[in-house]
């Protein structure tokens, strides 16, 4: 019978042998990929590859094995000879632009919600190009002089990374979040970026293109490895004596830099100075990124602001997060905004008269500015400096905007606390338990946030 003589055939042939030992050989192989992709961190879609590979030469194996796998010595015929090397440029042409168009690695990418930011890379800087940017900012007339500022030792740096990174990865254990650190390669080029202190002039500083290619530079190498950055998060510290002292304190900075978007995000954190009682630097940093991570990953504790003042302790605001219930604490918060160029004059016109305010409340309460002295000194400090560099503040934040970027500032001395006693589809009833100091008061627009939402981390 036919059928009986052709599969005589393949068994002379010792084809099924052939490509039985094949598909055993090429699974083993496909298993060991998949040890170094767990093992060592080879990219996750080589395993993807391999068994492509595996099947796509399939053809040839069954081509070669029919003409070759009977004993003897056999001619190439010609359907070897056209359809062998047709089969090996299938495979290297799928090969190459597959890989060309980020096939193989955006089916994994694919796989995660574009809204979702998870995964990040942190760098700890104490950058010796520090006393360049020092140099060329000072000599840009329309900007406030720095304070005296220097790097900080390479065990201060360590001792900071040391208690920063374990308390992340502890925190952020099974959440879903992917934090890496740089090594020395990626330090080096993240170390060209200024601080967010001078981030308002890097076009001055350093050249915007150069800023995208660092970013770009950095996002390519994780990409190899099948890692999308969703940020680049570059804490800045730095020595730092301020105006008057004589002591040196241990200041940061951080920047989010978003690889989306390209936008950036900065703010400064509070000087550290080892004989005072106040946190560790590398505890405030901890937290600070804590939280900075947690809101951009799983939302802000924002809540809304006060769009009405109903009674002297009764406030009602307008929400943007309906994840809150009766009885919840929160804080009122006065956060000055300066991202358009059309409202950064009466923005700051705004933080003017509230320290206008502050000062003259003191001014005709002799008794309450004894008692908060210091308040009341860095107050007027604050407003005479603020009156004496308006116009120098106003060009450096015109800048800014015209360069991309956006920041927002907050006033401590207008904290102000309550609690929620009603909601109402999208609006909350707050009542007004305190202020933090005497001269507080309410006004329209203020922030209403969680209050002290991450105080256990």
């Amino acid at each position: 019978m036919p059928n009986k003589s052709f599969i005589k055939i393949l068994l002379e042939r010792r084809i099924p042998q052939i490509i039985g030992s094949y598909f055993i050989a090429g699974t083993s192989f496909i298993f060991f990929i998949q040890y170094l992709v767990d093992k060592y961190q080879f990219p996750s879609y080589y395993p993807t590859l391999s068994l492509f590979g595996l099947i796509g030469i399939l053809p040839s194996v069954i081509i070669l094995s029919y003409f070759h796998g009977a004993p003897g010595k056999d001619e190439w015929t010609k359907i070897e000879k056209i359809g062998v090397p047709i089969n090996v440029l299938f495979i290297a042409g799928v090969l190459f632009f597959g890989d060309s168009v980020n096939f193989w690695s955006s089916q994994e990418e694919g796989e995660k919600p574009e809204e979702t930011k998870d995964t990040f890379l942190i760098n700890f800087s104490s950058s010796p190009n520090l006393y360049k940017w020092i140099d060329e900012y000072n000599n840009i007339d329309s900007l406030n002089k720095l304070p005296a500022l220097r790097t900080v030792s390479h065990a201060s740096l360590d001792e900071i990374k040391n208690h920063v990174i374990p308390f992340l990865e502890t925190n952020f254990f099974n959440l879903d979040i992917s934090l890496f650190y740089s090594n020395r390669y990626t330090e080096k080029l993240l170390n060209k970026l200024p601080p967010a202190v001078m981030i308002s002039s890097d076009t001055i500083l350093i050249k915007y293109e150069e800023k995208d290619k660092i970013l770009n530079e950095i996002k390519q190498i994780y990409k190899k490895d099948n890692i999308y950055l969703d940020g680049i998060i570059n804490i800045f510290i730095c020595e730092k004596k301020p105006s008057g002292e004589t002591r040196w304190g241990e200041i940061y900075d951080r920047v989010l830099w978003f690889m989306g978007k390209g936008v950036s995000s900065s703010i400064n954190g509070f000087i550290d100075f080892t004989d005072d009682n106040k946190i560790d630097i590398k505890e405030e940093i901890a937290k600070t990124l804590y939280k900075m991570i947690h809101q951009t990953r799983f939302g802000d504790d924002y809540l809304g602001e006060v769009v009405e003042i109903l009674d002297n302790n009764l406030i009602k605001i307008k929400m943007v997060n309906s994840n809150v219930y009766k009885g919840v604490k929160v804080k009122m918060q006065r956060v000055y905004s300066i991202k358009e160029e059309d409202s950064y004059l009466e923005e700051r016109k705004t933080w003017l008269d509230d320290l206008n305010y502050i000062d003259d409340f003191f001014a005709n309460n002799s008794e309450l500015k004894k008692e908060y002295e210091n308040i009341s000194k860095k107050n007027k400090e604050k407003k005479d400096s603020v009156i004496h560099h308006f116009t120098e503040i106003l060009k450096k934040d015109s800048l800014m905007i015209r360069n991309g970027y956006r920041s927002s500032f907050e006033d401590d001395n207008n904290d102000y606390y309550g609690e929620i006693i009603s909601i109402t589809d999208d609006e909350a009833i707050i009542r007004v338990d305190r202020f933090e100091y005497p001269f507080g008061k309410i006004k329209l627009g203020d922030e209403t946030r969680l209050d002290d939402a991450y105080k256990d981390k």
